[in-house]
C-alpha cells in the first residue's frame, strides 16, 4: 500500500502522533533531506543513519545484476568449452 507522508521543520502536537486512525506515524527525525521528485529523496537522520529512496531504481539494478551474472556464466561456459577442446 502506498501512503502519503509529511516532512515538517518542527514538532507536531503529541496528540496528533500515534497508531489511531487520523494520527500521524513518526517515522524519522531528520537532520536534513534532499527531495528531488516524488519518491526520490535522501535523508540524513538525527541518529546519523541515512535513508534514500529512488523509485524504480532498485528493480533496474537487480535486472542489471542478473544480466551481468548471465554474461559471467556464459563466459565461464565458453572458457570451459575451450579447455575441453585442448
Amino acid at each position: 500500500m502506498d501512503t502519503d507522508s509529511l516532512v515538517i521543520n518542527g514538532d507536531l502536537p503529541s496528540d496528533l502522533i500515534g497508531d489511531e486512525i487520523g494520527q500521524f506515524k513518526l517515522e524519522h527525525e531528520i537532520e536534513f533531506g534532499i527531495f528531488i521528485d516524488p519518491k526520490v529523496y535522501f535523508l540524513k537522520l538525527s541518529n546519523g543513519k541515512c535513508v534514500s529512496k529512488t523509485k524504480g531504481l532498485g528493480d533496474k539494478l537487480e535486472e542489471e545484476k542478473r544480466r551481468e551474472e548471465k554474461r559471467r556464466e556464459e563466459k565461464r561456459r565458453e572458457e570451459k568449452r575451450r579447455e575441453l577442446k585442448l
